[in-house]
């Protein structure tokens, strides 16, 4: 209904579902009012009406997808037959083209030929599904693992795009929470050679992260104070576990090592 002065009037009365202006009883002069006046009178009434959705960001975070099979193939699995169990973690940067660069992995200590067998290619055919936040692409970190087993079933090598730290929760296809990497580098602070762990908490609407605190530090205090505050007011890509965003830990190494090859 619609009430102008004392007189209620139905809006169905008032323009008729082909347009027909109507003049409605109780009101004169309704009917010299210009028809276009009725249809905003109308409109507005139904946005009124209408529910106001809320402002959500939507996202969507790098994955291997369909380019999961290509990265696999380019992994040689390291000879021998002894049985194998072992796990690599990684990261990347993840440019906007969905093209990885910086690729570098744990373990080249402990597991030379299989960190090599990751790396040898550094980077060059890890592509993954494009970051996107609102359906603009985004440049981020990438976490991912790389797990080689060979059994008596024979040798295989499977991927999954998250650093094992929220596997108890969420399983272990999850995607870790993706930071987006930007112009400025909190390591400006930091000496010629630092190693920094960050831990922290990423919402589930990627903005910025809670609770930070360091786990691991070799480096000058400004370094440390400059990274600590880095992570916590960048903003990512949060974790998704079951196709939804949702709250997760996030941990990231900050480090510069004085040779160019980096562990």
């Amino acid at each position: 209904m619609l009430r102008i002065g004392s007189v209620c009037l139905s809006v169905l009365a008032t323009i008729g579902t082909t347009g027909t202006l109507r003049c409605p009883h109780g009101l004169p002069g309704a009917c010299a009012a210009p028809r276009a006046l009725w249809l905003l009178v109308l409109a507005v009434i139904a946005a009124g009406s209408q529910p106001i959705a809320a402002d959500t960001t939507t996202f969507v975070p790098a994955t291997f997808g369909k380019y999961e099979s290509k990265f696999v193939r380019s992994i040689r699995f390291p000879k021998g037959d002894t049985p194998v169990d072992i796990r690599l973690l990684c990261d990347a940067t993840l440019h906007n083209d969905g093209r990885g660069r910086g690729l570098f992995c744990e373990g080249r200590d402990d597991h030379p030929e299989f960190h090599k067998a990751v790396t040898r290619h550094k980077a060059r055919y890890l592509r993954v599904v494009i970051p996107r936040t609102d359906g603009r692409k985004q440049t981020v970190r990438f976490q991912f693992n790389v797990h080689f087993v060979r059994d008596a079933d024979g040798e295989r090598i499977t991927l999954a795009p998250n650093h094992r730290h929220s596997m108890t929760r969420y399983g272990d296809t999850y995607s870790s929470p993706q930071r987006y990497e930007g112009p400025y580098r909190a390591t400006t602070h930091c000496d010629l050679v630092f190693d920094v762990r960050v831990r922290g908490v990423v919402p589930a609407d990627g903005g910025g992260a809670r609770d930070v605190e360091i786990v691991e530090s070799e480096a000058n205090p400004s370094c440390v104070e400059a990274i600590l505050g880095y992570f916590a007011r960048s903003d990512y890509i949060p974790g998704f576990a079951d196709g939804k965003p949702v709250e997760m830990v996030l941990i990231e190494r900050f480090w510069r090592t004085p040779s160019r090859s980096r562990k």
